[in-house]
């Protein structure tokens, strides 16, 4: 008994004397992590906030100004780029007057406040590589000016991504304050957010500020990723492309006449480069694309990635490799489908012929029904009725069985004697 005892308490000490710890939700907060980058990817616009981080450490290019472009409507200020690009800290700014008074006042004497756009207290801003833009607001008799960057600063220039943050506010003063920032992985995406980039100049090794406030200052302008262009130059130079589908709307660069493209026309592409084209504010960066008829035509970007209006060779091949693939997978399906079809049927036919004898056997695994056969078989060709009607008479009782589409089965008895349909 004492030993029985024992056990019992050696048996609860195991099940309730050892020390158990719990884990519990402490709250932490889930950390984020941001996508990897990708090549095939420019700069863009993220949906969530915390993969801008993807593209700190790549080289971004300044794409230049066209020099052909010649635009439908007057623009005073089309090489400026006001509110966008900031030095970390205030620089010195000399104003030096860009029109003369009578230029933006005409008809109006000089006496009126010649000087009226230079009172501004302001001698000092954030604004990168700032140049100084007179203007009068139409409507108004007083001169005003504005600090702004030009273009032929920024362009043609390489910037490597430091680092990439949040801002809450546009003044240039807390833009410019690491006070002010606020890291991706605390905030949601959206479209009303500012963005700072933090850029590095290649040559003089200057930070630069980069406002990035809705996605349409950013795609496809002002940079291109170094990354992004030399990996299309590399896939798609000096190799077969192959057209998705019947396209219109292409041009021959060296005769202009219309070409038309059929699916599955194969081209060369010969070239992968910026072009200055009298049509486009900017260098625009175009594939070059040769066929055996001799025909050039050049593609954008978006035709060739985004809309994927063409595909390399490739990766055509490979995919109709996989096509034929699935194909010969889908035939030797239906053979190994049908090859269990004719199995089954065989060894039903086998067993029915032993229920019912060879001719009986082989109508029902047929579904045929004669006259002669007993309800069973019946029964198992056609399946059960639908109804089943008694019909008497003086001299017998017929069972009627309803079938579909017009089918009746009559039986005296167990026996089959009338087929109508």
């Amino acid at each position: 008994m004492k030993l029985l005892f024992a056990l019992l308490l050696l048996v609860s000490f195991k099940s309730f004397g050892q020390i158990t710890i719990r884990e519990e939700n402490t709250g932490e907060k889930i950390v984020q992590k941001p996508k990897a980058y990708d090549s095939l990817v420019n700069i863009s616009y993220q949906k969530k906030a915390i993969d801008f981080y993807q593209f700190i450490g790549q080289t971004l290019y300044y794409i230049p100004k066209s020099k052909k472009y010649e635009s439908k409507f007057k623009k005073t200020m089309d090489d400026s780029l006001t509110e966008n690009f900031y030095y970390k800290n205030k620089v010195p700014v000399k104003k030096i007057p860009t029109y003369s008074y009578e230029q933006l006042n005409p008809g109006i004497g000089t006496k009126a406040g010649k000087n009226k756009y230079l009172n501004s207290a302001m001698d000092s801003t954030y604004i990168y590589a700032p140049s100084f833009e007179q203007y009068r607001v139409f409507g108004a008799t007083e001169m005003t000016g504005i600090f702004h960057t030009k273009r032929a600063a920024l362009e043609g220039k390489y910037f490597t991504i430091l680092d990439v943050v949040l801002k809450n506010s546009i003044d240039p003063k807390d833009l410019a304050s690491k006070k002010t920032d606020v890291k991706l992985g605390d905030v949601d995406g959206g479209v009303n957010n500012i963005y700072l980039f933090k850029l590095k100049d290649n040559v003089s090794k200057d930070t630069i500020l980069w406002k990035v406030r809705r996605d349409d200052g950013i795609q496809h302008r002002p940079f291109i990723l170094v990354s992004f262009f030399t990996k299309l130059k590399k896939l798609y130079s000096s190799n077969n492309v192959i057209a998705e589908w019947d396209l219109n709307g292409f041009t021959d660069i060296n005769t202009g006449n219309t070409v038309y493209i059929k699916q599955n026309d194969k081209w060369m592409c010969t070239d992968f480069s910026f072009v200055d084209t009298k049509d486009n504010f900017e260098l625009v960066p175009y594939f070059f694309l040769k066929n055996t008829k001799g025909e050039e035509i050049r593609v954008t970007v978006d035709d060739m990635i985004e809309k994927g209006r063409f595909i390399t060779e490739k990766d055509f091949n490979a995919r109709e490799i996989i096509k034929r693939q699935k194909l010969e997978d889908l035939k030797k399906e239906e053979i190994a489908k049908q090859a269990k079809i004719a199995k089954d049927h065989e060894e039903s036919r086998r067993t029915l012929v032993k229920m019912f004898g060879e001719k009986y056997g082989n109508l029902v695994n047929d579904s045929r029904v004669v006259i002669g056969m007993t309800k069973e078989m019946c029964e198992m060709s056609w399946g059960s009725p639908i109804v089943v009607n008694t019909i008497k008479s003086k001299e017998s009782v017929i069972e009627q069985w309803v079938y579909s589409r017009g089918n009746y089965l009559y039986f005296k008895g167990n026996t089959l004697v009338i087929i109508q349909n």
